[in-house]
């Protein structure tokens, strides 16, 4: 059930940050997002500052990726979508909610940082380019090398963060530097 309360919730999170974008209303994904992963965090008590660290790892990765994606010129917000500066926040909760699809969803990539790149590679460009659709971003003047950029963006974040959340996982109690105050 928490598969698909996983997979449902990022499915949420995604429509509702792209249209939302798309639609001139850019703060709708970041709180079906919050909401979303407020859920995810509750659903998974026992290990929440691992989550949450896991979580905050992939929204500072996401939005330094993209925030240079925008600055070289290689992805732009239109004027209806942005929420935030170089990137946007739908954006960065876009990377926060995929990030917390990998100790559920994404849990089989564990250790599989070849088939995280490549499914990076792959999916990374998709999900941009699906983002065109609704009207939420835009390439750069050459949409061939904007894709490629999002491409290697993909491919180095996936592995990168499939391994952080291996490590996580592989600390005491999975809470990594976080630790609980015991009376």
């Amino acid at each position: 059930m928490k598969l698909l309360i996983n997979v449902a919730g990022f499915q949420l999170a995604w429509f509702a940050c792209v249209i939302g974008a798309g639609s001139g209303q850019p703060w709708v994904g970041p709180v079906v997002t919050l909401v979303v992963l407020a859920i995810h965090v509750i659903l998974h008590l026992a290990r929440r500052w691992m989550e949450i660290a896991l979580i905050m790892a992939g929204s500072l990765i996401g939005y330094a990726a993209d925030s240079t994606l925008v600055l070289t010129g290689l992805l732009v917000f239109p004027e209806h979508a942005r929420l935030g500066s170089p990137s946007t926040l739908w954006m960065v909760a876009l990377w926060a909610s995929f990030a917390g699809t990998l100790n559920v969803a994404l849990r089989w990539l564990d250790g599989r940082y070849l088939i995280a790149a490549l499914l990076g590679v792959v999916g990374g460009p998709v999900a941009y380019y699906a983002g065109l659709a609704f009207d939420a971003l835009a390439l750069g003047k050459s949409a061939a090398l904007s894709l490629g950029a999002v491409a290697f963006v993909w491919g180095l974040a996936a592995p990168v963060l499939v391994w952080f959340a291996k490590q996580l996982r592989a600390q005491p109690g999975g809470m990594c530097c976080f630790r609980e105050a015991r009376p």
